[in-house]
Order: structure tokens, then C-alpha cells, then sequence
């Protein structure tokens, strides 16, 4: 997501979904094999390409009850580590018979959040327990609502600090951003950065899905019904925020049934991509291209456990 600040800190919205909830794929489907059936392999990693020598990668754990405890971003750029701080680790903590995790810790940030939901296990809120009073722009508070089949999501960010030592920090909303969902998909997402000085940025990406379309390798029904909306700000923020996206930031969703084949983004910079894939020996998509505004494609690759 195209944000000014490190943040710290989307599924069918979600119908009160649980675990073991029986999907009915809708006509015109390729279905291949992690979709949304816990009994098919998960979702190791996408690796993403960009031709250019850089190379990015999101790799994803799961426990024996298919809850995703841990993912890491990993950048290099010409086999090496680049010079800006790209590579994060978030493992997440659950409690005993929970729906999703209580907590989640960012070995960049070093920083523990604690995470609430409501009664249909969808995450209402993220609150880090220790903001060190050096660290401007840090997302404090993130919270979620879902009215009208779309997503809300407000952060809470500290903007100042009062004069008197150590510093009290001064709130103020900085991002608001509303996703909305069709078809069990992520149909827009219109991103608002609410100025904290004199300007502020605002953008609306329209997504689009073909006819038949490929199930999204990402989307498992009971991360998606709980921790999607987080998981889709983790990553796409982080890869925008650290640069280790030069193209879509969409490529990593946790929310949507399917994969779109393009992405259109009316903003300060203007983007149109354009999405094909490809599936492997199993059936599963293995490969896929993003193209945006007609230029070289990068490469994006898919693992499986």
C-alpha cells in the first residue's frame, strides 16, 4: 500500500467464516490445489523477479492446526543485501482452542502487538504495547470495521512527542483505507494518507477478474476470515515502504478467492497492471507475470508445501 510511513503493522467478509467451512468454487473456476481446503498444501513462498537484479520473497509457516505462525520478507539485490533494511521476520502467539493469533512480534521493529476480535473472529484491532519514544511515525493502533461488505482500516500513528522527557506521544489518524469486497474478492481499495503537515496523498485501485479466473494460492478460509485484513497490511505496506517493490504491491493476498488479472490505480502516479499465469504439473499456479504500464515484466513464482 502506497504510504508515507512505516507501518508497523482481505476473505470473504466475511461471513462469519470458521475453520472447516465448505467452499462451493463458483462456475468458471480453474481450480487448483491450496484453494481454501485445508487437506491441500499450503502456500510455502512467492518469490517475485523484477529482472533488474532485484529479487524479493515472502515465505510463510504454518502449524499442525494450518494457522500461520510465521513469515519473512527477504530482499537482495545482485545476490546481495541491500543497503536499506528490507528483511523482516513476524512470528505470531496463539492461545489455547483461539480463532487467530493474540499477538505477533517484528524482529525489524522489535516491537510486540497485541490483537482483539469480534465475535465472528474477524480482527478489530492491532495496539503495540511499546512505542519507543524515538521512533516517529510509528503506527500505535490499528483498527478494523466491516460494514457494508467492504474493510475499514484506521492507523493510529504517534506524529509528535510533548517537550518533557522521556515525551508523551501525540496521536493523530494518518491512514484510512477502505477495501471493498465482491465476489469473495478484493474488488477496490481506496487508500487515503491523512495529512499530518501540509499534504496528504490519496489513491483507488479498481481490480479486475476474468471470466475464469485461478484460484488465489494465498487464500485459505480461516486465515482470510481472521487475520486477512492484518496480513494484507504487513505485506503490501512493507514492500512498499522498504522498497522491495518496484511494481504491484497486490501480489500477496490473503483476502481473495481468486487472482485478478489486472490492477488499474488512479493517484499521484498513475499505474495499470496487467496479471497472466501459469499452472504446474500439479495443477497449482506456478508461475505468473505482472507488467505495469507496459514495462518489463517481473517473474512471480510460486512454492508449495
Amino acid at each position: 500500500m502506497q504510504k508515507a510511513i512505516l507501518v508497523l503493522v482481505l476473505s470473504v467478509f466475511l461471513f462469519s467464516c470458521k475453520k472447516g467451512i465448505i467452499i462451493i468454487h463458483k462456475p468458471g473456476k480453474t481450480t487448483n490445489a491450496p484453494g481454501g481446503d485445508d487437506t491441500n498444501p499450503y502456500l510455502s513462498s512467492i518469490r517475485i523477479d523484477y529482472g533488474n537484479g532485484k529479487v524479493a520473497t515472502d515465505s510463510f509457516s504454518y502449524d499442525a492446526n494450518h494457522d500461520l505462525v510465521k513469515f519473512i520478507q527477504y530482499t537482495t539485490v545482485n545476490g546481495a543485501t541491500p543497503l536499506y533494511n528490507t528483511n523482516d521476520t513476524i512470528t505470531f502467539s496463539f492461545a489455547a482452542n483461539g480463532q487467530g493469533p493474540v499477538s505477533y512480534r517484528s524482529s525489524m521493529f522489535d516491537v510486540t502487538h497485541q490483537l482483539l476480535y469480534d465475535a465472528n473472529s474477524r480482527i478489530i484491532k492491532d495496539s503495540v504495547s511499546n512505542v519507543a519514544t524515538s521512533n516517529y511515525n510509528v503506527i500505535a493502533t490499528s483498527s478494523y470495521s466491516y460494514p457494508n461488505n467492504s474493510i475499514v482500516y484506521t492507523a493510529l500513528g504517534v506524529v509528535a512527542w510533548t517537550n518533557s522527557y522521556p515525551g508523551t506521544p501525540i496521536y493523530q489518524p494518518v491512514v484510512i483505507d477502505t477495501i471493498t469486497i465482491a465476489d469473495q474478492n478484493i474488488d477496490g481499495l481506496k487508500e487515503n494518507n491523512v495529512p499530518t503537515t501540509a499534504s496528504g496523498s490519496s489513491s483507488f485501485s479498481q481490480f479486475g477478474y476474468p471470466a475464469t479466473s485461478y484460484t488465489n494460492p494465498a487464500y485459505h478460509a480461516a486465515i482470510s476470515s481472521t487475520i486477512g485484513p492484518l496480513l494484507f497490511n504487513l505485506i503490501s505496506t512493507q514492500q512498499t515502504a522498504f522498497k522491495t517493490s518496484g511494481l504491484s504491491n497486490f501480489y500477496v493476498d490473503f483476502i481473495s478467492k481468486d487472482l485478478p488479472n489486472s490492477i488499474v490505480t488512479n493517484g499521484n502516479q498513475p499505474t495499470v497492471d496487467n496479471d497472466t499465469y501459469t499452472l504446474d504439473a500439479q495443477g497449482r499456479v506456478g508461475t505468473g507475470i505482472i507488467e505495469e504500464n507496459g514495462a518489463t515484466p517481473a517473474t512471480l513464482t510460486y512454492s508449495y508445501y
